[in-house]
């Protein structure tokens, strides 16, 4: 329209517009490399999110509004590289996912055998396919199975009851293979 005023406000109206939601995916971005221990203190700590800031500063100079989606878009792929780091590599550094799961049984071995006042229930638990009979044998072998790794490791038999649901309490009641692999577990509850 030829209006330098016009062309004024436009721009203050997009920089006051835009940069609560820069603002915000900064501070996303910061937690997902704090996430990924890329964050420390200091300058050296903060660089990571400082490159993100300039990169996205210069963007946005050229590009417009167009740069806040980039930087949702860079911090969802982070999201995602913290969410693979977790399920693949961790589990990985550390023995695997047995190994986990033999780490906490050991814990829980640990807390009983020194509070012997205590009590925990197991509970076997299935997914929905088979029947009602099925389910509740295989989620007291899965129960049993846990009561008797916690034997192994001196935790009285006294303070330790498996019980099963079978699939009359699923953590997830959607019908996918997603939802059976959350099904299928052993809760421990301590009474």
């Amino acid at each position: 329209y030829g209006s330098s005023l016009l062309a004024f406000l436009v721009a203050i109206t997009g920089l006051f517009a835009t940069m609560p939601y820069i603002a915000l995916q900064l501070v996303g971005l910061e937690a997902v490399l704090r996430t990924m221990g890329l964050n420390g203190s200091g300058l050296l700590g903060h660089l990571p999110l400082l490159i993100a800031f300039i990169i996205l500063a210069v963007y946005t100079y050229q590009s417009g509004l167009r740069a806040p989606a980039l930087i949702a878009f860079v911090k969802d792929i982070l999201i995602y590289i913290v969410i693979i780091v977790a399920v693949v590599y961790l589990p990985m550094k550390l023995g695997g996912w047995h190994s986990i799961a033999a780490r906490l049984v050991d814990a829980h071995a640990q807390f009983l055998t020194v509070n012997k006042n205590r009590k925990l229930a197991i509970e076997g638990h299935t997914d929905e396919r088979g029947g009602r009979e099925y389910n509740l044998a295989l989620g007291q072998k899965r129960a049993e199975a846990v009561r008797r790794a916690l034997a192994l490791l001196g935790v009285a038999d006294a303070q330790v009851e498996a019980v099963s649901f079978g699939k009359e309490k699923p953590a997830d009641p959607t019908s996918s293979e997603a939802a059976h692999a959350k099904n299928r577990r052993a809760e421990l509850n301590y009474r």
